[in-house]
This record gives C-alpha cells, structure tokens and sequence, in this order.
C-alpha cells in the first residue's frame, strides 16, 4: 500500500473509533448501532 492509502485507512479508522465510542456513550451497548456511528464518523 502507498504511503497515501495507509494515511487515508489510518484515517478512516480513527474517525470511527472516535464516533463509535460517542454513540456508546450516548446511547448505550443497545442502542448503538453500526449506521449511526458510520454517519457519525
């Protein structure tokens, strides 16, 4: 991979980690879903 596509995928990554763990905390381990955080990030 270029050095411009591990970037961009260290990228993406970070973005939903840090909106996966704000819907968790908002809504919790049962309402959190996988489209909210997508729309999150």
């Amino acid at each position: 991979m270029t050095g411009s596509a591990t970037r961009s995928r260290e990228n993406t990554r970070a973005r939903l980690l840090e909106a996966a763990a704000l819907v968790f905390a908002e809504e919790g381990l049962d309402g959190a879903t996988v489209e909210a955080v997508c729309e999150r990030a």
